[in-house]
């Protein structure tokens, strides 16, 4: 028994442990616990491919603000408390129960409103940029993503990455 689903324009993909969509460029408070001149204050986001797989967020950012396709490239998300593979350490997190589409944005309500306060391995700006420098930045202008290193992965090597 599969319930009855209609699919948002922001989904990408869906089976039954795993969901994926993107967002686009947007606006979001967010919590800094490492970084206290910065907690509370309203941010540009980049746009972002989001997956839910058993339970586990990852996140990863993109270069264009259209749709992704398999063959978008990505780049590193620019949080704290996400590895390398995009992997969300969910500290402070609420989650939802469920991965079904009518929970996505619960899942990204979640993640802003959990408290940001550590870098995992694997994270990394392009040289010379802070994690401090590029959100003082996104807090008046639009999301540096020029500033965001490759993952050196496209959408679908990520995908087969989490998938497997």
């Amino acid at each position: 028994d599969t319930a009855l689903e209609i699919f948002p324009e922001c989904l990408l993909y869906r089976d039954t442990t795993t969901t994926v969509w993107f967002t686009r460029a947007t606006t979001r408070r967010m919590w800094f616990k490492a970084l206290p001149t910065l907690n509370g204050k309203t941010f540009q986001q980049p746009p972002c491919v989001w997956a839910v797989r058993s339970g586990t967020l990852f996140v990863r950012a993109l270069a264009s603000r259209s749709r992704p396709t398999l063959k978008s490239s990505l780049l590193l998300a620019p949080y704290y408390n996400v590895d390398g593979q995009g992997r969300v350490c969910p500290g402070s997190m609420t989650r939802p129960e469920s991965t079904t589409t009518d929970t996505l944005d619960a899942w990204i309500e979640g993640f802003f409103n959990s408290s940001f306060t550590h870098a995992n391995p694997g994270f990394g700006w392009k040289k010379g940029i802070t994690f401090e420098s590029m959100w003082k930045i996104a807090h008046h202008k639009p999301f540096p993503s020029q500033w965001l290193a490759p993952s050196n992965q496209t959408l679908h090597s990520w995908l087969n990455e989490i998938i497997q």
